[in-house]
């Protein structure tokens, strides 16, 4: 049921939304003096203005939206309507008056030369500024003819007394917000559509989520498809159902499954441009149904601008790994199983998500190191920074994978590897080979040891020594050369090695502090401690 009461002696309201009551303040209030003021049984409606959404008492127990004056905001705007076109009538009437001053001033001149005396009439007619009136503002010498509507503007005649006090009033409350002691506020759908936007732009997925439930004007408005270029699942958080009784576990990630759905649909609905995606999920999970969302973003949006892509398909942070009663009852060959299947989801899905993203500059995602996988990375050919983690342990890594994928990506600048191969006495060295590469982080990489460096244009290099392996190899039969020399022979440009600057003459002496970080990073023998390599 919706009431609305207004009060004999006050402009305020009551209206209520089955348990809820709202307090509905109208921000300006007209003089009682005014001769503008409207009845008070006379009501407008007013369809681009804020209307208040009822929402459910159990989510909201109490809140209160302060609603914005339609009837005192149109009285304004018609005052300065009228008195803008009085003053644009009476700039007009003195520009008349100035163009016949001066086309006198030009028949008198040409019918009356002047001469050189002291008489009045060698003098001329008075200038044109003191034709005009006196209560005029307006120069000839601010007037041009590409400029005269910028200088009727900006140099009107003085108004009225009467109309000038309602227009410093008018001024004074946007200005200031305050009026005769009483709180007055700018309303935001007095800006432009695009301020509006660009203001609503700054916010996160979560914020804009929130605003929806303002009014219908701003649910119009955050509809705009040019919002969101910037979509982030990660920041859709579950949180525990206030509810007393419930299994807090299925309940709540059955509530966070549901929202991420309705996001991903509201998403298909308007279209977005997008130009950043991230996201954290399970895509062989056939219960929660992401993969299949993620497939309808992709052919509903415009991603041909794509630039940053962070996708974890192989795991979904937020559900509790307890749910999954398959992984407590299942054998080693069902996981891995099962860890397969999922890798043949990807493939598909990223085969299919890179012919429709070709600008893409930075990719962020658990790579499979499958040739498929590769051809689809190469597909991106404007990439610029490339982080490739691991997905399955025992993930084979080959040398020729490896240099197609470096060589096809002209323009990459940065690559972060993380790699987990067994390593043992048939250790398997790698070699990396690249023109562009500026940048080179194989810190997370286990049992990956580079044996050669082609990367002329190499300016920082992250190492660090993760060794893979047991006691049981023998030390003397690995011959694995040191990192200072692979590094003078294939990065000439080095610049910095982990967090240290490398001086000046580095190529030549291994100094002091030089030689400590080698101790911790290199796996040579002259370096290397104990088996550990």
């Amino acid at each position: 049921m919706n009431e609305m009461n207004f009060h004999s002696g006050s402009w305020m309201g009551d209206r209520r939304y089955g348990l809820r009551r709202l307090n509905i303040g109208l921000r300006y209030q007209p003089r009682k003096t005014s001769k503008n003021r409207l009845p008070r049984n006379e009501t407008q409606h007013d369809y681009d203005q804020p209307q208040l959404q009822p929402r459910r008492s159990s989510v909201y127990n109490s809140t209160s939206f302060p609603l914005f004056s339609r009837q005192n905001v149109d009285i304004d705007n018609k005052l300065v309507a009228e008195n803008a076109r009085s003053r644009i009538s009476q700039s007009l009437r003195n520009l008349n008056t100035i163009g016949q001053s001066r086309t006198r001033q030009r028949h008198l001149s040409l019918q009356f030369p002047q001469n050189d005396g002291d008489s009045e009439d060698a003098n001329g007619p008075p200038p044109v500024e003191e034709s005009c009136t006196r209560g005029s503002r307006l120069t000839l010498s601010s007037v041009s003819d590409n400029d005269s509507l910028n200088a009727l503007v900006l140099l009107p005649p003085r108004p009225p007394s009467e109309t000038s006090r309602n227009l410093k009033t008018v001024r004074a409350a946007i200005k200031s917000g305050k009026n005769s002691g009483k709180n007055m506020s700018f309303s935001f759908q007095l800006l432009p559509y695009i301020c509006q936007l660009k203001v609503f732009s700054y916010l996160s997925s979560l914020e804009k989520g929130r605003l929806f439930l303002v009014c219908k004007c701003w649910y119009d408005l955050l509809r705009s498809c040019c919002l969101w270029s910037h979509v982030s699942c990660c920041e859709i958080q579950m949180h525990c159902v206030t509810k007393e009784h419930h299994n807090c576990l299925e309940v709540c990630y059955a509530h966070y499954c549901h929202r991420v759905h309705q996001f991903l649909d509201f998403l298909g609905e308007i279209h977005p441009v997008l130009h950043s995606l991230e996201f954290m999920f399970d895509i062989a999970d056939t219960e929660d149904g992401y993969l299949f969302k993620l497939e309808q973003l992709i052919q509903n949006a415009n991603i041909y601008n794509l630039k940053y892509v962070s996708m974890n398909w192989r795991s979904t942070p937020v559900r509790p790994f307890w749910l999954d009663k398959s992984i407590l009852n299942s054998k080693c060959d069902e996981v891995i199983q099962k860890h397969r299947h999922r890798q043949r989801l990807f493939v598909n899905f990223f085969s299919h998500f890179t012919l429709f993203t070709p600008n893409i500059t930075t990719l962020i995602v658990p790579f499979d190191w499958s040739e498929k996988s590769v051809d689809s990375v190469l597909r991106l050919k404007q990439l610029h920074c490339l982080v490739l983690e691991k997905y399955f342990v025992f993930q084979y890594l080959s040398q020729t994978l490896l240099d197609k994928l470096l060589s096809g990506l002209s323009h990459l600048k940065r690559l972060m590897l993380e790699v987990w191969t067994p390593c043992g006495q048939g250790l398997v060295m790698f070699s990396i080979t690249s023109k562009s590469l500026e940048y080179l982080d194989i810190t997370q990489c286990r049992g990956f040891y580079i044996e050669h460096l082609n990367t002329p244009h190499l300016t920082q290099f992250r190492v660090a020594r993760h060794p893979w392996n047991g006691p049981l190899v023998i030390a003397e039969q690995l011959n694995i050369p040191c990192l200072h020399d692979i590094l003078l022979e294939g990065a000439p440009d080095l610049v910095k090695l982990n967090d240290h600057d490398l001086k000046s003459n580095w190529m030549e002496i291994k100094y002091s502090q030089l030689q400590e970080i080698l101790k911790g990073v290199c796996s040579c023998r002259m370096h290397k401690t104990g088996w550990a390599m």
